[in-house]
């Protein structure tokens, strides 16, 4: 285990105005930051639920380790910064990101903002010269400034969409490609035609959820993600990690299990969580024997004819590298992004040079 170090501020110097840094062990966020890490949240992002505390502290119980730190900012009697990191390498300190996460938990607010990451460096154990902030959303992070880009590169790492939920469904469907309209009537017509009747069922109650969850394993298993290894399952630390998530989520009303079935058999299946005024997908899965049907497709025909009802004036978030046939649903998309922010201008520019020079090797 790595060693942790704090830096106070130094008595009579006026540290208190501008802020200092801790470092203290990551399980500090639970029993110490866990109502300033919402506070944060709540100011600054909108009550996300992907940077919600019974998210992110079951992503630090079940996949975090002994080399994941909490990075606390403080100005005056205000704590303004929270970051999840871990050490990758001589140096570079990147953010806490399991593959379960899909932005990082990192929240900055203040007056500071990115500037302040500046006094982290010296804080942090051994000598830092980089800070990797991975999978930031250009939606909800904090805005940067000029002072900012001379510390920073930032990388474009995947595109992702949104759909907002406002009027109505029938007035959203009627924008949608004449293709995608054909295909989902194409679809509903072939299971009809077989007698496939299809119905959504929604499960919001905490006493159904982890049963609900534990379907949705089971679906998933079946499918490539199984023959991978990497679905959720009843028996893996991934199919308890998402049944911990839902029913924290399910205790206020905040988690739903979509299912869709086709006749009597389960054919696809969503899990969503809610904060704020935006829903998040965190998993979807289909029968594969029943693709010829396109049950994920039918499914979120389904579940957003339903949800345009229940949820109207929010936004749904998917969180996925969409692909064009995504594309064709959604009513705006934007970047995924990580920033690299370098203790002095002179790594950054280094950095950024190699990059070209590789660049250019290559092409």
């Amino acid at each position: 285990m790595q060693r942790f170090s704090w830096i106070s501020p130094p008595s009579g110097s006026g540290a208190e105005e501008f802020g200092f840094w801790r470092v203290v062990p990551a399980r500090e966020l639970i029993t110490t930051y866990r109502t300033h890490w919402q506070q944060l949240n709540s100011h600054h992002y909108k009550n996300h639920p992907l940077l919600d505390i019974r998210f992110v502290g079951l992503l630090l119980e079940y996949f975090g380790a002994d080399d994941v730190f909490l990075v606390v900012y403080q100005e005056g009697e205000s704590v303004t910064g929270l970051l999840l990191l871990r050490s990758e390498r001589n140096g570079m300190w990147n953010t806490f990101l399991p593959s379960q996460a899909p932005i990082g938990p990192a929240l900055l607010g203040g007056s500071a903002g990115y500037s302040a990451l500046r006094k982290l460096f010296p804080a942090l154990p051994g000598y830092a010269w980089g800070l990797g902030l991975a999978c930031q959303d250009s939606d909800y992070a904090i805005q940067m400034r000029p002072m900012d880009y001379k510390h920073m590169l930032t990388i474009p790492h995947w595109n992702t969409i949104q759909i907002k939920l406002e009027g109505s469904f029938d007035a959203f469907w009627n924008q949608r490609s004449k293709n995608l309209k054909k295909n989902i009537y194409r679809y509903l017509r072939r299971v009809k035609k077989v007698g496939l009747i299809p119905r959504l069922e929604v499960i919001r109650n905490l006493d159904s959820m982890g049963e609900a969850v534990d379907q949705y394993g089971e679906l998933e298993s079946k499918g490539w993600k199984g023959r991978l290894g990497t679905a959720l399952h009843r028996n893996n630390v991934q199919g308890q990690f998402y049944r911990q998530v839902m029913e924290a989520f399910a205790q206020e009303g905040n988690a739903a299990a979509w299912n869709l079935y086709l006749g009597d058999k389960l054919a696809a299946s969503r899990l969503t969580i809610t904060g704020g005024d935006m829903t998040v997908i965190l998993k979807t899965a289909f029968d594969e024997a029943l693709s010829r049907y396109a049950p994920g497709r039918l499914l979120l025909y389904l579940f957003l004819e339903r949800i345009f009802q229940e949820e109207k004036g929010s936004t749904l978030e998917f969180y996925t590298n969409a692909t064009q046939d995504q594309l064709a649903w959604c009513t705006g998309s934007r970047s995924i992004y990580h920033i690299n922010y370098y203790r002095y201008p002179l790594y950054r520019w280094g950095v950024a040079t190699t990059k070209r020079v590789g660049a250019l090797w290559q092409g």
